[in-house]
């Protein structure tokens, strides 16, 4: 292989040439910061930052607020009964899990809850091609749930909107996780 110059500077100039393509690309995500979310239909969505002619972020001025003004409290405020209040923990979720057409509903009560492919080793299992052996997690903290994107090729979305890869946003009542073509309700919040 060493005895043909001829291919020892093809091998030379192929490695010179994957060099300079890597350092291309870090050059690109280092001034691109890798910072950028991409709907369901894969296109971008740019963020609302305006800039001055100098290329600095604009701030908007603060507004002056006003206190409001409290009505004064009934008087037979201490004889009210006091209302039910929901504990401050969530301890579970109620969630249906669409593929397909065909639904199911679960109810995730043991937290961390991975979502994925593969049966051993998640909790919530989604037979989906599209979905990673393991693609999410749902997460307790602080008395929250929040989900996180465990893979980093898939991608995870909450409401339409891309989690960053290993990124991680809080679930509500009412928000809708897509991992591949597979869609989960978060239906209820148990307390």
């Amino acid at each position: 292989m060493f005895d043909n110059a001829q291919l020892d500077k093809m091998i030379i100039f192929a490695l010179i040439g994957i060099v300079v393509i890597l350092v291309v690309a870090v050059f690109v995500l280092a001034v691109k910061r890798n910072i950028y979310y991409v709907d369901e239909n894969g296109n971008e969505i740019k963020p609302n930052k305006k800039l001055s002619a100098n290329g600095q972020p604009v701030h908007p001025a603060p507004q002056k607020m006003t206190p409001l003004k409290a009505d004064p409290l009934p008087q037979d405020y201490d004889k009210a009964e006091p209302l039910e209040v929901k504990g401050s923990a969530v301890t579970g979720a109620l969630v249906s899990v669409t593929i397909n057409g065909a639904t199911s509903e679960s109810e995730i009560t043991s937290f961390p809850c991975l979502m994925g492919r593969e049966t051993s080793s998640c909790n919530l299992v989604i037979s989906e091609p599209a979905v990673s052996r393991r693609h999410a997690q749902i997460i307790e903290e602080d008395g929250n749930l929040y989900l996180e994107d465990v893979s980093e090729h898939n991608g995870t979305f909450i409401n339409g909107i891309k989690l960053p890869p290993l990124g991680r946003a809080r679930i509500h009542e009412g928000d809708q996780i897509s991992l591949g073509r597979a869609e989960i309700d978060v239906q209820k919040l148990l307390y």
